[in-house]
């Protein structure tokens, strides 16, 4: 949309077509219609389109950004549980001597499993926020890009990726719990 006198300007250096469009309410005989057209104005077929045939490619190319987003959080989210899985579990291989020294103090199983679990949490927290964060950036991107909204699919993959990294936390905790506490048990065997 132009002014005025900016449409007089451009009009002077091209020329002018003028386009006309209609919409029919029932769909049926579309195609053969279509088909007539195109008989009768020269190159109309370049710019004629079924209801549903101008969203074949939209709709290819979702399952396609889709797929490859799959396969490439799978392999993000594989890589950062190995991460940090040696991470914390060569931690806790490290900080087995003062646990040791701790439960000799009096620390019981239960003050040593809070602690671990707060250790472990913080190493995953800053992990799993730029996670969701990401998403959020790279799906409104995404969403620019091919004109749509992915709030549903965002949603699930913010759910299930917070859910994996939680599943994951309880289950590097009890590991890391086994490790520290359970030392002085094999020590003793």
């Amino acid at each position: 949309v132009v002014q005025d006198d900016e449409y007089e300007n451009i009009k002077m250096d091209l020329s002018e077509i003028t386009l006309n469009g209609f919409q029919l309410p029932e769909e049926e005989d579309l195609t053969e219609l279509l088909a007539n057209i195109a008989e009768i104005v020269p190159e109309a077929s370049k710019n004629m389109h079924l209801y549903d045939s101008k969203y074949v490619w939209e709709y290819y190319a979702l399952g396609i950004f889709f797929f490859l987003g799959l396969i490439m959080s799978t392999v993000f989210m594989l890589a950062t549980f190995s991460t940090i899985y040696f991470k914390i579990l060569s931690d806790a291989l490290i900080d087995r001597e003062q646990y040791t020294i701790l439960k000799k103090l009096g620390m019981s199983k239960k003050e040593v499993e809070t602690s671990v679990y707060m250790q472990v949490g913080i190493s995953f927290l800053l992990p799993t926020i730029m996670g969701v964060i990401h998403s959020l950036v790279a799906m409104n991107m995404v969403g620019e890009i091919l004109n749509t909204r992915f709030t549903v699919q965002l949603i699930w993959g913010i759910g299930v990726f917070t859910s994996a990294m939680i599943v994951f936390y309880i289950i590097i905790s009890t590991n890391y719990t086994k490790i520290v506490y359970g030392s002085d048990d094999h020590a003793k065997k």
